[in-house]
């Protein structure tokens, strides 16, 4: 007489998360609930070995329920007098009968609290099965994220073509500092520029024609205007320029003209005199390293570190203070901050610190990053009108009243969302900039800063005091700062132009698990092949290769 194996109705699938600390030797315990509400009897999970260990996937068979139905919700903790608390990616229930699957994404540490999860955790505040619960965990994240002030106020790719006019243009829209570049609507005043010093440069046009065809273009840095520092003397200037650019009839943005500081002749700082430079054939091809200088010391403290680690941490802190782990906008945005917290608190010290990098290879060091420096209209976006209202949406009321408060203003609905559009407004340009727009202005820092005579985040000396001055290669070694500073940019640029995650759209953990967002995810992924065959096909005609936005090379997060 043989023995019959009892076959399981249920198998539970438990996936203990990789984070240090996250296995536990508790003893675990779960209820399932059907979709009548029928509970199961307490199931303790446990199986000869070690389970729930850091990284392992565990499965437990559960008997004795044939008619239970679809399962709709778990309710799990641990007993142990030990303080060990047990961080769960997910746990899946298997229907053995029906071959149904039912996922519960988990992504928290687990206490002694009973925690009860919905099927995929995905619900706004008013329709939660457990809104008490939503409201002790914001509660805890509340007391947990809360804002202090530190500081008051705020091989090299395409090396060849390094001293090119063409690619001087060119750093403008794929440098990492390309949000600079405006449309020239009118010359302003300020700058010296005429039809004389820019003759036989805008193919046989007139400034005026230029202008109207809109084939000119200007980035002007006077935010650098009036920049005071310990470190500025005769002997380290930081200009504060303007640049003219011209849509040539190859269709390559040129410079055309070149001031190093505002106000035109001699009405500017350390007695520089005669400060417009013409690009041209014949003028010295030098002169516009200080214009890359000045650039450099915006995108580094703000272009890259302002405006997307430092404002997108405060979008996270206010997420996590005001938005439970059950909400769907948490669940769509976590991915996004993954690891941002943490690399901001290794990483700011190390800059911001004094004698920290921004003072040893920064022209003016970090006076001149955040004493100085000013944050105007981050994000300025018109909502437009919706019919659909979130105005008793009392989760997200108080996140948009967070980043209002907080943050910064100007935000779509100016702390309260009224329509959907605002909402999606908001959302669409937190994860653009988490993704897309700090790739934009850090993966291709290592290809700007290696070469100090490209893009120099440091010079030595005065700039030249007239167009007429020729530099030679022998020049302009004497403004280039020592081996060490030199070594010391390129290795920290290196590092920062590592990429350590999943491309955009394809994420370490996943915390959408409904059938809606797994299918919104599948067609955002189609969307992103589609772009990039459209990027690889411009870069074949390209002479200087733009790589840093394919998808492929994008993250989800700002995780360096």
């Amino acid at each position: 007489m043989g023995y019959v194996l009892k076959k399981a109705d249920y198998k539970v699938r438990v996936k203990t998360d990789n984070l240090v600390g996250s296995g536990t030797d508790a003893d675990v315990h779960i209820i399932l609930y059907n979709e009548s509400g029928q509970a199961s009897r307490t199931t303790e999970l446990t199986k000869l070995g070690n389970d729930f260990e850091r990284g392992d996937t565990d499965s437990f068979a559960i008997y004795d329920m044939p008619n239970f139905g679809p399962v709709a919700r778990i309710e799990i903790w641990r007993d142990s007098w030990l303080d060990d608390s047990w961080y769960v990616d997910y746990i899946e229930v298997e229907d053995k009968s029906h071959r149904m699957k039912y996922p519960f994404p988990i992504q928290r540490w687990i206490t002694r609290r009973h925690l009860v999860i919905d099927k995929y955790d995905s619900s706004l505040p008013q329709d939660s099965s457990q809104p008490e619960q939503m409201r002790l965990e914001l509660d805890r994240e509340l007391n947990k994220y809360q804002f202090v002030t530190l500081n008051e106020g705020l091989p090299p790719v395409n090396m060849q073509f390094w001293d090119k006019d063409w690619y001087f243009g060119a750093q403008r829209l794929m440098g990492c500092n390309a949000a600079q570049i405006k449309l020239c609507t009118e010359i302003p005043s300020k700058f010296g520029v005429t039809n004389e010093l820019v003759d036989g440069l805008l193919d046989n046009m007139s400034l005026d024609e230029a202008l109207s065809n809109e084939q000119l273009f200007i980035v002007d840095h006077k935010i650098l205007d009036g920049i005071t520092s310990t470190k500025l003397n005769d002997q380290m200037v930081l200009c504060a320029p303007i640049a003219l650019f011209f849509v040539n009839k190859e269709e390559q943005l040129v410079p055309v003209a070149i001031q190093l500081f505002q106000e035109k002749g001699v009405d500017n700082p350390l007695g520089v005199y005669s400060c417009v430079y013409v690009f041209s054939p014949t003028n010295p091809k030098y002169t516009w390293m200080f214009f890359n200088n000045a650039d450099a010391v915006i995108h580094e403290p703000s272009t890259h570190l302002l405006c997307t680690h430092l404002i997108m941490e405060c979008f996270a802190v206010c997420m996590h203070r005001r938005l439970s782990q059950s909400h769907p906008i948490f669940r769509l945005l976590e991915p996004h901050f993954q690891y941002l917290i943490s690399v901001n608190h290794i990483g700011l010290p190390v800059l911001l610190d004094p004698d920290g990098w921004f003072d040893r290879v920064l022209t003016g060091g970090r006076e001149v990053a955040f004493e100085n420096l000013e944050m105007n209209n981050i994000i300025s976006i018109v909502p437009l009108e919706d019919t659909e209202k979130l105005t008793n949406e009392w989760e997200l009321q108080d996140w948009a009243d967070d980043v209002h408060v907080f943050v910064m203003q100007g935000m779509p609905g100016n702390g309260k969302f009224s329509t959907k559009t605002e909402l999606i407004d908001t959302l669409t340009s937190v994860i653009f900039i988490c993704s897309v727009g700090h790739a934009s202005v850090n993966f291709n820092q290592y290809d700007e800063y290696s070469s100090p005579l490209r893009y120099s985040m440091k010079l030595l000396g005065q700039p030249p005091e007239s167009a007429e001055v020729a530099l030679t290669e022998s020049d302009i070694l004497q403004h280039i700062p020592n081996k060490t500073t030199v070594i010391e940019a390129v290795v920290m640029t290196k590092t920062l132009s590592s990429h350590g995650t999943q491309s955009l759209g394809y994420f370490d953990e996943m915390f959408q698990k409904d059938p809606i967002s797994i299918n919104a995810l599948r067609d955002f992924r189609e969307n992103l092949i589609e772009v990039g065959k459209i990027i690889e096909s411009r870069n074949k005609d390209r002479i200087a290769k733009y790589l840093y936005l394919h998808p492929s090379l994008l993250q989800n997060a700002i995780s360096i």
